[in-house]
């Protein structure tokens, strides 16, 4: 999984992005859920100003999508939401990533 640094930027978690790069992303929950103790059973993923190439996916610990593209127009939101639910049936979630152009 790609590897990057998440900031927050207005109460948001936020990942600089090359607009025309294809690269997976994702949210690692294992310390949540090993507090839980449960573990991922079923996720999706809703984008918006970016494409979802594929479906969302579970590896591991980790909620994860292949991302392509950004919308690069003056406030164009570009996110993921992540919807998860684990194999407890009692826990569920959303964790959303937003997206910034990588500065040049």
């Amino acid at each position: 999984m790609r590897t990057e640094t998440y900031f927050v930027i207005d109460g948001q978690l936020t990942i600089y992005k090359t607009p025309g790069a294809r690269l997976l992303y994702g949210i690692d929950l294992a310390a949540w859920l090993t507090r839980a103790g449960t573990s991922l059973e079923a996720v999706t993923g809703e984008a918006r100003g970016v494409t979802i190439d594929g479906e969302a996916f579970i590896d591991g610990t980790c909620v994860c999508a292949w991302v392509d593209g950004l919308d690069t127009q003056a406030g164009a939101e570009n996110s993921v939401t992540f919807a998860f639910e684990c194999a407890d049936g009692k826990s569920r979630d959303f964790r959303k990533i937003y997206f910034k152009a990588r500065p040049g």
